[in-house]
């Protein structure tokens, strides 16, 4: 089912007057935020999906955000489906998952980048 503006929605429920914000645009699917040099945090849109139908795991590369839930009050569902490849700029050490407020976080916690001894030659 979709939300259609009829001639009886708008006299139903005008709008008067309202804000929010979000930290990304509702048409924006994710986002990637470097918390410091050997953390970053992929935010991904994941609202109306419950954490525990939410599936994240990493193949190879690979990472997947996979969920959906029913929403039984409007006859619906709530669907995400998202794949990412990783840059294999930086080796990924170990990886953490949330999901609070519509959001699922995906943390990639880096390993320091070893420190190679160039020795000069004759």
């Amino acid at each position: 089912m979709s939300f259609e503006n009829t001639m009886l929605d708008q006299l139903l429920f005008g709008w008067v007057d309202g804000s929010f914000y979000r930290p990304m645009k509702e048409v924006q699917r994710y986002r990637i935020y470097d918390i410091d040099d050997n953390t970053s945090v992929l935010v991904a849109n994941t609202l109306g999906v419950a954490k525990d139908d939410l599936t994240v795991k990493m193949v190879g590369d690979m990472l997947t955000i996979k969920g959906e839930t029913e929403q039984p009050d409007i006859k619906d569902k709530a669907s995400v489906n998202y794949s990412f490849r990783l840059s294999k700029e930086k080796k990924v050490s170990n990886i953490e998952w949330k999901n609070a407020d519509g959001f699922t976080y995906v943390y990639f916690h880096y390993e320091e980048p070893a420190e190679i001894d160039i020795s000069y030659k004759d």
